[in-house]
C-alpha cells in the first residue's frame, strides 16, 4: 500500500467520525427543553408546592385533634365497678336438697334465691355448694337438715349441736374416697387421687386434705361430677378441671402416713394410709 493511499484512508475516516459526532450533537440539541418553556413551567410548580404544604399541615392538625379527642374520651370514661358480692347467712347444700326446697325452708322466693346467687338453672345444685340467703330469709323455722354459715365455727366444725347435720359426712364417707397416692417422695410426680363414687355432683369448696401434724390443702370452688375424679399434685402448677396443685416445693407424703379427707363441716370423710 502506497503512502498516498494510506493518507487518503485516514482522511476519509476522520471525515466520517466528524460527521457522526455532529449528528449526535444535533440530536441531543433537539431533545433539550426550550428555556422559555421551562420559565413558563416554574410558576406552576411553585404554585402546586404552595398548595400541597397547607394540605399536609391540615392532615397533621387533624391527627392531633383526633388524639386530643381520644384522650378526652378516655378521661371521661367512668371505671366500671364490679357488682357487690352478696352478704348475709350462707347455706351449705346437703344431699337431697333442691333450690325450691331451700327457698321454701327459709321463707324466700325461688327467684330471689336465684338472683342473690346469680344462678340461671333452678334445677341444678351441688352438694356442698354455698348459697347466700336473700335479705329477709327466716332461719327460725328452718329444717334441721341444713347448715348456715353461722353454725360453722372458725375451724370449720359445726357448732350448732344439731346431730342431723352429720348426714352429709355419713352419706359421703363411703362414696368420696382417696383412691391412692402415687409417686411418693418424688415431687415431680407425687399426687393424691380423689374419686367421687356417688351418684351426686359435689362441690369440694372448703374440703381439706392433710395428715396428722402435716400441711393442709383446702379446695377452692371445685365441682366434681358422679364418677369423676381430681388429682392433687404436691408441686407448684396451674389448676385445671381435673388437676389441682398444692404449691409445695418438697414432697410431703411418706410410707405409712395416714392421709385424711375432711368436708367443709369439719367431718372426716375418708382416710387412706400410704403403702
Amino acid at each position: 500500500m502506497t503512502r498516498r493511499y494510506l493518507i487518503l484512508l485516514i482522511t476519509i475516516n476522520a471525515i466520517i467520525s466528524l460527521a457522526i459526532a455532529l449528528l449526535v450533537a444535533w440530536l441531543v440539541e433537539l431533545r433539550r427543553p426550550d428555556p422559555e418553556e421551562l420559565a413558563a413551567l416554574l410558576p406552576a410548580l411553585a404554585s402546586s408546592t404552595a398548595v400541597a404544604t397547607p394540605l399536609l399541615a391540615s392532615t397533621a392538625e387533624l391527627q392531633q385533634l383526633e388524639l386530643r379527642q381520644i384522650e378526652t374520651a378516655t378521661v371521661a370514661i367512668v371505671p366500671t365497678q364490679s357488682a357487690p358480692q352478696p352478704t348475709g347467712p350462707v347455706y351449705v347444700v346437703q344431699s337431697g336438697d333442691s333450690l325450691s326446697s331451700i327457698a321454701t325452708r327459709y321463707g324466700v322466693s325461688l327467684n330471689d334465691l336465684l338472683e342473690t346467687n346469680e344462678l340461671d338453672d333452678p334445677d341444678f345444685v351441688f352438694v356442698g355448694q354455698r348459697l347466700f340467703l336473700p335479705n329477709g330469709a327466716s332461719t327460725d323455722g328452718a329444717s334441721s337438715t341444713g347448715t348456715t354459715q353461722s353454725d360453722v365455727g372458725a375451724s370449720g366444725v359445726n357448732t350448732s349441736g344439731n346431730s342431723a347435720e352429720t348426714t352429709q359426712g355419713t352419706d359421703l364417707s363411703s362414696s368420696v374416697k382417696i383412691s391412692g397416692i402415687d409417686g411418693v417422695g418424688d415431687l415431680e410426680n407425687e399426687s393424691l387421687l380423689l374419686v367421687n363414687e356417688s351418684d351426686l355432683p359435689l362441690n369440694l369448696q372448703g374440703w381439706t386434705v392433710s395428715y396428722e401434724g402435716g400441711p393442709i390443702y383446702t379446695f377452692g370452688n371445685f365441682p366434681i361430677f358422679p364418677g369423676g375424679s381430681v388429682r392433687l399434685y404436691t408441686k407448684v402448677g396451674t389448676d385445671t378441671t381435673i388437676n389441682v396443685f398444692w404449691g409445695r416445693d418438697t414432697a410431703i407424703w411418706q410410707s405409712q402416713i395416714e392421709s385424711r379427707l375432711v368436708n367443709i363441716q369439719g367431718q372426716l370423710v375418708h382416710q387412706y394410709q400410704v403403702p
